[in-house]
């Protein structure tokens, strides 16, 4: 605070207490009133003015000696217009105060009200019964997948792919063991590792695949896994070579500028697991070391520099990794959770909404982690699901849509768990599948949009 600023409040607060000092002593007086009731108001200020307003006069007069009182009873008396006009602006103040926790929800869900409110549910079947064994689980932004242990992928919510035909009772396709989609575009990866598209892919940059198909078309052979956003695609060789390809401005398919390729570019190797975010790629090799390249403005890599436009190391001994809209989350070793990044929805689990700049400890005794959005789960090894960060609509299944700030246990026998920021599916350890969060294209399975774990169909 600059010395005038200091000179100024000290003069102002000399000017209160002169003030309140000399009309309490006043009013005192006019009261009959001895004037040493005027260091209420030296020592109280106002609060001592106000009591001395309304001391008993000793005046054996009327003479009216409180002001407040006096200048109240020169007022108007309301009619009964302004009596109903007083009582809806307090009816409207009371309920403004209520919604106002409201508010910040309203706000989070701007950001996907065209998303959530614009779009049309699916014109196919939703598969109900899936009579089959399920061994793994998939999310898109709007889908969800259920893949059995023969290969075959059911799908229900936003369908990019129809069922293959009446009888096949939901299944998209057949031999596959990872699926993933955004609005426009889905992947499938098969059990001979071939990596096939369909849709509108704008963010194809080479030619044999820019066109938009009614049919899947093979992207790569060779491919043990991959990962999708808005923006880019990355998969990885059975060899560890990593490929990335889509929008590059800012440097997140790691190719050392900000040039977007006309083909696939490796970019890493022995890498065994990528995920790809809109402006920002993290790859784990197999030694464990995290690579981390694109846009760093949250500081969510660790490292202090915006743009990094070539893989750099973040970290070391790392089994398994996640990560969201500008933060990243590592799970280590020894099965501890360390988060980094932008917190304003408390993504990073650490009590407060204050982001972070290196990578902190989260919990710990987890042996599986996942992401998406602002959201965070963790599974510990005893099945326990832990979750924290955005729950605008459920998505966290904690039966409420208040956002978590530390973990939260949600659910228990749990094997797997896939979100897409808005909806949630688990894999219960007797291979049932539960769902939570939002509905538009139920993707959820039945039911309306819910902040709990349910059933998503009946599976046998």
């Amino acid at each position: 605070m600059s010395i005038g600023l200091i000179i100024l409040t000290v003069f102002l607060i000399m000017l209160s207490v002169i003030f309140c000092a000399f009309f309490s002593s006043r009013l005192a007086q006019l009261k009959n009133r001895s004037k040493t009731w005027g260091l209420l108001g030296f020592f109280l200020n106002f609060d001592g003015l106000i009591i001395v307003c309304f001391l008993p006069s000793k005046r054996k007069d009327n003479l009216p000696t409180n002001p407040i009182s006096y200048m109240i009873s020169k007022l108007p008396s309301p009619s009964r217009k302004t009596i109903g006009l007083l009582i809806g602006i307090a009816a409207v103040v009371v309920l403004t105060l209520l919604a106002y926790d409201n508010i910040p929800i309203w706000i989070q869900n701007y950001k996907y009200s065209r998303q959530i409110l614009d779009q049309t549910q699916t014109e196919y079947v939703q598969p109900y019964i899936i009579d089959a064994e399920i061994s793994e689980i998939c999310v898109g932004s709007d889908s969800s997948y259920a893949i059995s242990s023969q290969g075959d992928v059911f799908c229900w919510g936003r369908q990019l792919s129809p069922p293959l035909d009446e009888q096949q009772k939901g299944i998209i396709y057949k031999s596959a063991k990872k699926v993933a989609s955004t609005q426009n575009v889905i992947y499938i990866l098969t059990n001979d590792n071939e990596l096939f598209v369909k849709g509108s892919d704008n963010y194809h940059t080479f030619a044999d695949a820019q066109e938009e198909s009614d049919q899947f078309k093979l992207v790569s052979d060779d491919v043990t896994d991959f990962s999708i956003s808005e923006t880019t695609v990355g998969y990885i060789k059975t060899n560890g070579r990593l490929y990335m390809y889509g929008n590059n401005s800012f440097g997140q398919l790691g190719t050392g500028d900000s040039i977007t390729p006309d083909k696939p570019e490796s970019v890493l190797k022995n890498v065994k697991k990528v995920i790809c975010e809109a402006n920002f790629t993290i790859a784990l090799d197999d030694s464990g070391t995290v690579y981390a390249f694109g846009a760093n403005h949250s500081r969510q890599m660790g490292i202090d520099d915006q743009i990094i436009q070539s893989p750099t190391e973040i970290a070391d001994n790392i089994s398994d990794i996640a990560c969201g809209d500008d933060f990243i989350l590592l799970l280590s070793n020894d099965g501890s959770v360390l988060a980094c990044g932008d917190n304003s929805y408390g993504q990073l689990g650490i009590v407060s909404e204050q982001p972070i700049t290196n990578f902190t400890l989260v919990m710990s005794d987890v042996i599986k982690i996942d992401a998406a959005k602002r959201s965070c789960f963790a599974i510990k090894s005893n099945g326990e699901l832990y979750a924290w960060g955005m729950n605008n609509v459920g998505q966290l299944g904690s039966k409420s849509t208040e956002n978590i700030l530390t973990p939260l246990l949600v659910e228990t026998n749990i094997l797997n768990v896939k979100t897409s920021g808005l909806h949630t599916l688990v894999l219960t350890d007797d291979h049932k599948i539960n769902s939570c969060g939002y509905n538009n294209f139920s993707q959820l399975g039945k039911g309306e949009s819910r902040d709990r774990f349910d059933a998503v169909t009946s599976v046998r």
